[in-house]
């Protein structure tokens, strides 16, 4: 099986990762906590898929662990359960000056596509 990449781990190269993550429902006088990975993990994904846009929601627990992870507009069961199994591993950095991620939701745009 192919090995893939998700581009949100290049893109930290180019942009901050933490500008990458957002609130759903955010209040606009509020600024959003910002989350930064701190270890990307490859999903192994089927053959034959070449790129998408996904969008991955999720929560963060007090270690930077992804909880609650729901991947966004993919119909595809065996594509969703290979980004979740990736995603869960993740981790993302803690204990940022006055922010707090608990009980908030994020949002995570990943590019993901096949490495060449």
């Amino acid at each position: 099986m192919k090995s893939f990449l998700l581009a949100a781990a290049l893109l930290g190269a180019s942009l901050p990762a933490s500008a990458l993550a957002y609130t759903p429902k955010d209040a606009a006088s509020t600024p959003a906590p910002r989350v930064v990975p701190a270890s990307v993990v490859k999903p192994g994904l089927p053959p034959g898929f070449s790129r998408a846009l996904i969008d991955i929601e999720f929560t963060l627990d007090s270690a930077g662990r992804p909880q609650d992870i729901q991947v966004r507009s993919v119909q595809d069961p065996i594509l969703k359960r290979h980004l979740v199994e990736a995603f869960s591993q993740w981790r993302f950095e803690t204990g940022t000056p006055g922010t707090d991620t608990a009980a908030k939701r994020f949002v995570l745009p990943l590019d993901v596509r096949a490495e060449t």
